[in-house]
């Protein structure tokens, strides 16, 4: 396996909780016990003409099971050709073996809880080679399959300063991992016993960080204990308030489309209009009322990219800027990129308004 093009994952929050949801949901409708228990009695009285039948099925089985036994004495030592011929028989192995290469492999983690959509943490590798192979025999239930495994990469890291919307290293350098794992038969002294080893080749490892990414870090981890809290909660108010088991389940499986309800919708970015006058703003083609004493949430569009839908870029990884454009009155304010203003001073503009 090959791959030509470099991958990309976005993890995001807020799709992690829902897929949590739903496949606790899913997981207690396939597997929700709906057997009635049915009584039986213990012991019930046979009748004279049952038990005859009973007697002569034993007494047949038992003839059986005794010729069994002969001819499988009388042909043990003659079919056994492995354990006196010269060429004993081997046993039918299946061997997999894997091989992946990719060029480039980059997983990013935003935090997008309680309406906002920033990016924490950027995870790249670059020059991934893997290749393993598993032996396992097929007729044999006893043998426990054989594996080995290499992996060879460079890894790189950055994390997401909110303060200036840039991504800053985390690793100063690239940092080159190697990783071995097998599991075989000892070679140094016979033994039946299987030997699995590790082992890990690294380089020097150089961190960087501030303290903005442990900020982020523990808003993010705050946010997400606070919704699984709220969800453990309510899970425990409705067992012990409930006592009929069909609503237990019902309840149960709706906490999928709760957990959807109670994710609020991204929208990070704000325009306030305390001028007196009324205002209007665009984002691309659209066009927004912007009345006074007002505040309005927003968010772009995801950046196009090959293929359906879009992707999510954060600092450096922008290609076309974030503008908005502010209409008061007969004067337009032009803000060429929205998240460069984070942490700047205050601006002031010269209305030309009749």
């Amino acid at each position: 396996f090959a791959c030509l093009a470099p991958v990309y994952i976005s993890i995001s929050m807020q799709n992690v909780a829902l897929a949590s949801a739903i496949a606790t949901s899913l997981s207690e409708a396939f597997f929700e016990d709906s057997v009635a228990e049915v009584e039986v009695d213990e012991f019930c009285s046979l009748s004279e003409a049952e038990t005859s039948k009973i007697e002569l099925l034993n007494s047949a089985l038992e003839q059986v099971g005794d010729i069994d036994d002969l001819n499988h004495n009388r042909s043990d030592h003659p079919n056994d050709i492995s354990a006196h011929d010269g060429n004993p028989s081997k046993q039918t192995k299946q061997m997999l073996k894997l091989r992946a290469t990719l060029p480039s492999a980059t997983i990013t983690l935003i935090n997008d809880f309680q309406g906002m959509d920033l990016a924490l943490f950027k995870l790249t590798t670059t020059h991934c080679v893997f290749g393993g192979e598993v032996d396992f025999p097929v007729l044999s239930d006893s043998e426990s399959p054989l594996f080995g495994c290499n992996v060879n990469t460079s890894v790189l890291a950055e994390y997401f300063d909110s303060t200036t919307f840039k991504w800053e290293k985390f690793l100063v350098k690239p940092w080159e991992v190697t990783l071995n794992c097998s599991r075989s038969e000892q070679s140094r002294f016979p033994s039946d016993r299987l030997l699995t080893t590790f082992d890990i080749e690294s380089h020097q490892c150089h961190v960087s960080f501030s303290e903005h990414f442990l900020v982020s870090v523990g808003a993010a981890s705050r946010m997400w204990s606070v919704y699984s809290g709220a969800t453990r909660q309510a899970t425990e108010l409705v067992a012990s308030t409930t006592k009929d088991d069909s609503n237990k389940q019902r309840l149960s499986r709706s906490m999928a489309a709760h957990a959807a309800r109670s994710l609020i919708t991204t929208l990070p970015y704000a325009l306030e209009n305390h001028s007196g006058l009324n205002a209007s703003y665009s984002i691309g083609e659209e066009h927004l009322q912007l009345p006074s004493n007002s505040t309005r949430f927003f968010q772009f569009d995801l950046f196009p990219e090959s293929g359906s839908g879009g992707m999510r870029n954060y600092g450096q990884d922008v290609k076309k800027p974030r503008a908005v454009t502010v209409f008061v009155g007969d004067t337009e304010i032009c803000i060429a990129d929205i998240d460069r203003e984070v942490g700047n001073r205050h601006a002031y503009f010269i209305l030309e308004y009749a």
